[in-house]
């Protein structure tokens, strides 16, 4: 199974790369640099895994230094990457790009800069420049982290003309309606997390009757109904991503809900582990199934490989990357020795099949 991994590439590593695992013995083929791009921090592939696109944190676009996403166009083959094009957005750098279940548009969120964006996409997968620029405002309690708003990450709902932000300076999750012609962005609610709890990052249930919201200050969970028609949010369940034994310092990073929707996991950075949730297949609610050190320092990103079979880790502080095997029945992690060195590794992603 091959994989994309997005770097920082400001102490050796030079931009996307990529390598293989072995099914069998659950082992990993050494990074290869695929393509040179500018840190490129969170990446993101259409629907058919033909296009990848690259959120740039920051790059240099026309000349400028800023955020921007760069758009490639996948080898099926050979699996290299041939720049398309990039475009500008924002002036902090874009630290998220998600793509619409059609890819009509690229979404993307500037946490410097405050800000969401909607980049067209052509048929050839090029990027037309932003459609839909609006800047969050507000503040949160966390005089450190929330002295003013921070747009974390942007997604398309899977159905329906809606759009999400987190935010993590606001304490916010933003719902906008996406208008079409001419492509634009209207506010239609909020749902507000507890303050402090500082929304990073959410995940639609495969069932698409749910929303997971990972909050990174507080290390918590919000478990909340999507109505889909409507465009709103409905809380009733929060827990934590944390062992009750622990009180060191942690941050959450990454969620994802396995792709038989029996299991969530999130990242701990911190505490350095992937928290397990067994999922009720009728309430949408979490029960807790413990933790699995990652093997490195600071996850801030994972990713589950589309037959559900095996979770990689991307653990940026600590320079690796660590693959585990998923227990089909109860969810639960196993090392599978498979380990690999990379400069600041912040984003692994697999190949669609």
């Amino acid at each position: 199974m091959w994989m994309y991994v997005g770097t920082y590439t400001n102490k050796g590593s030079k931009g996307i790369y990529g390598l293989e695992l072995d099914e069998s013995t659950g082992k990993m083929s050494e990074p290869k640099l695929i393509v040179e791009t500018p840190n490129p921090s969170f990446l993101a592939h259409s629907t058919k895994g033909d296009r990848l696109y690259a959120a740039c944190d920051p790059g240099q676009f026309g000349g400028k230094r800023g955020g921007g996403v760069a758009a490639f166009a996948v080898d099926g083959k050979t699996r290299g990457l041939t720049p398309l094009n990039n475009q500008p957005s924002g002036k902090g750098g874009n630290c998220f790009v998600a793509v619409h279940p059609e890819n009509r548009y690229a979404l993307t969120a500037d946490y410097g800069d405050a800000l969401v964006d909607l980049l067209p996409i052509n048929a050839d997968g090029t990027l037309q420049p932003s459609a839909a620029k609006v800047h969050h405002e507000g503040s949160g309690p966390n005089k450190g982290r929330q002295e003013k708003a921070h747009a974390h990450s942007f997604y398309a709902a899977p159905i329906g003309p809606f759009a999400l932000s987190c935010d993590l300076g606001t304490d916010e999750v933003i719902i906008y309606r996406v208008n079409d012609q001419p492509l634009g962005l209207t506010r239609h609610g909020a749902f507000k997390v507890a303050p402090g709890s500082g929304p990073r990052h959410l995940t639609f249930s495969n069932d698409r009757r749910f929303v997971y919201v990972i909050n990174e200050l507080d290390n918590t969970i919000d478990v909340l109904k999507w109505d889909a028609d409507a465009g709103t949010l409905s809380p009733f369940q929060r827990v934590q991503t944390l062992p009750a034994e622990f009180h060191g310092t942690s941050s959450a990073a990454e969620i994802c809900q396995h792709p038989s929707g029996a299991f969530v996991y999130a990242s701990n950075r911190g505490h350095d582990s992937i928290a397990v949730f067994h999922v009720d297949r009728d309430t949408g609610m979490l029960s807790p199934a413990g933790h699995t050190p990652v093997g490195g320092k600071q996850p801030r990103h994972f990713s589950v490989d589309p037959s559900g079979r095996f979770l990689v880790a991307a653990s940026q502080q600590s320079d690796n990357i660590t693959a585990f095997r998923i227990d089909a029945e109860h969810g639960t992690l196993t090392a599978t020795g498979g380990e690999v060195t990379l400069s600041q590794p912040v984003c692994v992603v697999f190949q669609p099949t």
